[in-house]
């Protein structure tokens, strides 16, 4: 797109309203002003609606001298920075030719911010538009240098093949060597030991549990003695279990014992 039409555009899409800025109070210098036309040239000066949080602000200072105005306005973005001025003088100027006067100068000020917001928005979009061109210059060299690289290592590749190789070599054949004898694995003395512990712990705690309640009553009452006519009777059950788990527990413990004096120090 030629610049030309480019900067139109964006000066379209960058037109600041009367509304968008932030007015300051006119400040009168000079001869004293009639108050109606101070009046007129502040409404005229401030436009209705206008923004009060604006980044912009316009000032306005008219020197009277008896019938010379001299009408001096700037737009200033912050507080300080002052982005376009101007002044118009008024000689032998009535009060609705200083309104008028406002009026313009006003229209020129805010086209000329209008204009520098647009010509700022061109240079941003030219710094993207150059930022874009060098990543996508820089991508295409990545990819170029990437492509130059496969190529280079194809044609190595292609290089080792045409090589000649050597696939077998002949040698003296030397003696047989015989294969290692076989060896049984080790018993799991570890894992026996273990459960028979476990199962002798298991027993005993079932069998004293089973032992304890020989002879009591299943009723669950007070005078479960005169009202149940049933009782446990698990004592031989029990005993056995105990029995049972005291043999178990002697098996595990000889078998730690055996296992600590053949080396292991930890059976776990």
């Amino acid at each position: 797109m030629p610049a030309f039409i480019l900067s139109l555009i964006l000066i379209a899409q960058v037109h600041i309203s009367p509304s968008q800025v932030r007015y300051t109070e006119p400040v009168w210098t000079g001869d004293e002003a009639p108050s109606y036309l101070v009046r007129k040239v502040r409404d005229a000066f401030m436009a209705e609606n206008w923004t009060p949080d604006s980044t912009w602000s316009m000032d306005l200072t008219i020197d009277r001298q008896d019938r010379n105005y001299t009408v001096t306005m700037q737009i200033r973005e912050g507080d300080d920075t002052i982005l376009v001025k101007d002044a118009a003088e008024c000689a032998g100027c009535s009060g609705s030719d200083v309104v008028n006067t406002v009026k313009k100068l006003r229209t020129s000020l805010l086209d000329r911010l209008s204009a520098m917001l647009a010509r700022r928005r061109e240079e941003t979009l030219k710094r993207q538009e150059e930022a874009r061109r060098l990543k996508e210059a820089e991508r295409q060299h990545q990819l170029a240098e990437q492509a130059r690289r496969k190529a280079e290592e194809q044609r190595r590749r292609a290089q080792e093949l045409l090589k000649p190789r050597i696939i077998y070599r002949f040698t003296t054949p030397s003696g047989i060597t015989p294969m290692p004898q076989w060896e049984a694995p080790e018993p799991p003395y570890r894992m026996w030991t273990w459960m028979a512990g476990a199962t002798g712990a298991l027993m005993l705690v079932t069998g004293v549990v089973l032992v304890a309640m020989d002879g009591s009553y299943p009723c669950d009452s007070s005078h479960a003695r005169y009202t149940c006519e049933e009782r446990y009777d698990t004592g031989a059950a029990g005993w056995g279990l105990v029995l049972g788990g005291l043999i178990f527990g002697g098996a595990a413990g000889w078998g730690y014992y055996t296992l600590y004096h053949q080396g292991h120090k930890k059976p776990w």
